[in-house]
């Protein structure tokens, strides 16, 4: 289920031109297609073009609510930032989202985008084993309550570890 670098989208946003083309180049050397925007365009790019992951150097340029602005734009997307050493840790607490302290190498922003990701298969893994487990196993009954096809939930399953109903159930 985890998707290929080459097939993640990337809005980085940073205030620092030079800080933001160096991550850019570096990203799009690591697979990831990148949309580099400084934060008083990132609404306007969020709209322009979907992505999986919110790269955001929070420092004293970036406006308070755009976490906020751009989770509204994209709720699926998830959330990372690149922060200064005096806030590591703070992204986390305040918003609930992966951090890195910056400066940061383009090898270890990638890094983050990548345990952001893998955060969000587990989310999904956690959803999709919960509805079975609810379901007693019914494959048809979880995936109505995930509001998915059938065929999806089957597709997803094969990448999870094997779940063990609390009761056996029909339609495995």
């Amino acid at each position: 289920m985890t998707a290929t670098r080459s097939s993640i989208k990337v809005l980085l946003v940073d205030a620092i031109d030079e800080d933001r083309k160096q991550l850019t180049a570096g990203l799009r050397r690591a697979g990831f297609l990148v949309w580099p925007c400084a934060p008083a365009d990132a609404v306007e790019t969020a709209r322009n073009h979907t992505s999986h992951v919110h790269l955001i150097a929070l420092n004293e340029s970036a406006r308070e609510g755009l976490i906020d602005d751009l989770r509204r734009i994209n709720p699926e997307a998830r959330t990372a930032a690149l922060v200064p050493s005096s806030a590591h840790g703070v992204a986390l607490r305040l918003f609930g989202i992966e951090s890195s302290v910056k400066p940061v190498t383009p090898e270890v922003a990638a890094d983050l985008i990548d345990r952001t990701l893998r955060s969000l298969d587990e989310i999904i893994r956690d959803a999709h084993v919960s509805a079975l487990r609810q379901a007693d196993g019914n494959k048809t009954h979880a995936a109505a309550h995930l509001g998915i096809r059938r065929q999806v939930l089957q597709r997803r399953m094969k990448t999870f570890p094997p779940v063990s109903p609390s009761t056996p159930g029909r339609d495995r």
